[in-house]
């Protein structure tokens, strides 16, 4: 006669594997805050606080580290590190993507306190000189506008560890008119910089449910970031259940998405 806790036993390793021993996973980014902030800090961004907590569940432990956005999405696809955070759909398209988004991003405009500008005005951005970083895709009908514009002084980019505090920088010093980000992330590095009241939120895009989100993606090169994407979606699902994703968004001042 079969043992019933055998049965029950091995029906839970098939369906929840667990490993021998805990295995590490490298995730990329620039600095995004609050997305993604300072390594090595007790604040490094709600998604490098999600996805360590999420993981482990799994047993797999996550190591951060900050690069220009460029070399992060490099990395990430030739499967030098497995995870790219703050990504979305259109910029890697090839990436392993989980099911759960976890955050909304649109874009949010901002300049100096002077000007008038809005992106809503008409012809709004015929002549000015907008801020951006490389290799972001800003989405709907201003990507395609800056990949027109790209070889002309319209489109301004900025790339590095801290691209966005060089746009900071080069709207103070009015070598560019607009800058284009995101607006906490925007908000935040100001007042690290001490410009908050020297810039203006000029207006913020509609929100576009599938442009917008944010995921952390894994590599297209590593066999097995189909399972680290699960895991996460995994460990997601268990943390808004037991309430500890709220706990991380609120230190962070950020809403459930969901």
């Amino acid at each position: 006669m079969k043992n019933p806790f055998a049965v029950f036993l091995l029906g839970f390793i098939l369906l929840f594997p667990v490993t021998g021993r805990a295995e590490s996973i490298l995730l990329v980014a620039d600095s995004w805050c609050p997305y993604n902030c300072s390594e090595g800090t007790a604040a490094p961004g709600y998604l490098i606080e999600i996805a360590t907590e999420a993981l482990a569940l799994s047993n797999v432990s996550v190591t951060y580290e900050e690069m220009n956005w460029t070399r992060a999405i490099y990395q990430v696809k030739t499967g030098k590190a497995q995870a790219l955070v703050g990504a979305v759909l259109a910029e890697v398209p090839d990436f392993v993507f989980p099911r759960h988004w976890l955050g909304i991003a649109p874009n949010a405009y901002f300049t100096l306190k002077s000007s008038l500008w809005k992106p809503t005005d008409k012809d709004a951005f015929a002549n000015i000189r907008l801020g951006v970083t490389r290799d972001y895709d800003y989405g709907g009908e201003l990507q395609p506008w800056i990949d027109t514009h790209q070889d002309t002084p319209l489109v301004q980019e900025a790339q590095g560890t801290d691209a966005l505090g060089t746009n900071l920088q080069k709207l103070l010093y009015g070598r560019i008119d607009v800058l284009v980000d995101e607006k906490m992330t925007v908000m935040l590095k100001a007042h690290e910089m001490g410009m908050e009241r020297q810039i203006r939120l000029a207006g913020v895009d509609p929100v576009r449910p599938a442009e917008d989100r944010v995921y952390i993606a894994f590599s297209p090169a590593v066999a097995r970031s189909p399972e680290y994407a699960a895991a996460l979606d995994r460990g997601v699902e268990v943390m808004r259940k037991n309430g500890r994703l709220a706990e991380i968004l609120k230190k962070y001042g950020i809403d459930d998405w969901e």
